[in-house]
């Protein structure tokens, strides 16, 4: 019997779970009277966190006038949301640990989830777009059902990557074809037990298929994201058989429509994400410890 994909994640021993720090951070941010110095204090009980964090800050990533001393510097300067994000990065990207012999690369991974987040944190406030910080959060844990594929079901992982050699097709169409869905859905359910926020779990299950969404604009900005990072930055292992023409894809059309009177020039928007991608590469690094 083929199983649902709320069966196939519900059956793996050991399903990694969003540590707890994390947890609290997304809790307290996203309050409806959020406290400064409650999360401030919370994130300084981490000194691996903290230390990473301040040495992100006064790095040339901010480009700040003066040095920030603490984490309730930080938090004023750069916002609750900013602050929020950056502990769920330094925390995910140190939280997977990669199989021998693994076709999918973490430290190649971690540099396309942070591009795609990094560009589509720019490109919606460019756009004016109001979830912004979700927005970076779905893109930054866009692929993460891959990595549980990989991790959990190595099996499955070897078949997927046989017929994607065969048939030269993308991983997502790979993983259709044989679990019959992909690590869009697989990434949406574990995510939906982290008790991510609705719209970050919509768009995570949705990004290769944005008109589905309800929040279709959200989806959208993050697939074009994707896009825009495969082509400029490196496309992570399982889609380098992707050849994408903008003029084509949904996620450009409801873009185009939704953003016309903003009268954005998107090509030149385009040359304008390498400056982005270059703060994606140093994110890595420092939330590596690098």
């Amino acid at each position: 019997m083929t199983q649902t994909v709320s069966q196939y994640v519900a059956n793996i021993d050991n399903l990694p779970v969003l540590p707890e720090i994390a947890q609290k951070v997304i809790a307290l941010a996203d309050a409806d009277r959020p406290n400064i110095g409650e999360l401030a204090d919370l994130i300084q009980k981490d000194a691996s966190i903290t230390a990473n964090i301040l040495k992100l800050i006064n790095s040339g990533y901010y480009s700040l006038r003066r040095e920030i001393a603490d984490i309730r510097q930080a938090v004023v300067l750069l916002g609750l949301q900013q602050v929020r994000n950056l502990v769920v990065t330094m925390v995910s990207v140190n939280h997977f640990e990669e199989p021998p012999g693994s076709p999918l690369r973490l430290a190649d991974f971690w540099d396309h989830s942070l591009g795609v987040a990094t560009i589509a944190q720019c490109l919606a406030n460019r756009f004016k777009f109001a979830d912004a910080a979700n927005l970076y959060l779905a893109a930054l844990l866009h692929d993460i059902g891959k990595v549980i594929i990989q991790c959990h079901y190595p099996d499955d992982m070897s078949r997927i990557t046989d017929l994607m050699g065969q048939k030269h097709c993308s991983m997502y169409e790979a993983e259709t074809q044989i679990l019959g869905f992909s690590h869009a859905e697989v990434g949406a359910v574990l995510t939906r037990n982290w008790q991510l926020p609705p719209a970050v779990c919509e768009a995570i299950e949705f990004h290769h298929q944005c008109h589905k969404a309800d929040d279709h604009v959200f989806a959208a900005i993050l697939q074009f994201s994707d896009f825009v990072t495969k082509g400029r930055l490196q496309a992570v292992y399982g889609d380098q058989f992707t050849d994408v023409v903008f003029d084509d894809e949904p996620c450009w059309k409801i873009l185009m429509q939704t953003f016309a009177a903003q009268n954005i020039d998107f090509e030149r928007l385009l040359l304008e994400m390498d400056d982005e991608i270059e703060k994606a590469r140093e994110l890595v690094r420092q939330a590596r410890g690098g």
